[in-house]
């Protein structure tokens, strides 16, 4: 099994690769989510949707492949890569986003994506991550995503 050791620096952590990361805990594997600890500072409601989402959708693992094509920590998808180039008209490629090389730019698809949609609360971009921009986040399978989000917010983060 592949771990991605994180050292902790001001409002974030470095990856051995040397990218930012921020919001990321103190010396864990990637496969984990350390608990917050009081002596960070607070997080935003994106760091808090991001580190949920990153743990319900690949529990943590940069290299993750989904079923239907989603690659890297977040599991970003090929829809969210042609919103993400039309916000910001960056071009990306879902490679790009795959592997402990992605995660930086996976976090910037994710702050970039519920920005433009104006998603700020935790549930929303949770749920609006996993349904799409539109009324789907809000159906039976939304509900069932924010439960498993609601499920790692208090495994890992509200302690």
């Amino acid at each position: 099994m592949r771990q991605l050791i994180l050292t902790f620096a001001a409002g974030g952590a470095v990856g051995a690769s040397g990218l930012f990361l921020s919001g990321m805990a103190t010396q864990h594997p990637y496969k984990e989510i350390a608990p917050l600890r009081a002596a960070q500072s607070p997080q935003s409601e994106i760091d808090k949707a991001w580190r949920i989402v990153c743990q319900v959708e690949s529990g943590g693992d940069p290299y993750a492949v989904g079923k239907a094509g989603e690659r890297g920590i977040a599991q970003v998808t090929p829809i969210m890569l042609r919103d993400y180039e039309q916000i910001t008209g960056n071009v990306v490629s879902l490679s790009q986003v795959h592997g402990k090389r992605g995660i930086a730019l996976s976090y910037e698809v994710f702050r970039a994506y519920h920005a433009h949609y104006g998603f700020h609360a935790t549930e929303e971009m949770c749920r609006h991550w996993n349904r799409g921009p539109g009324e789907a986040a809000w159906d039976a399978r939304g509900d069932e995503y924010w439960r498993k989000c609601q499920k790692i917010s208090q495994k890992t983060l509200d302690r």
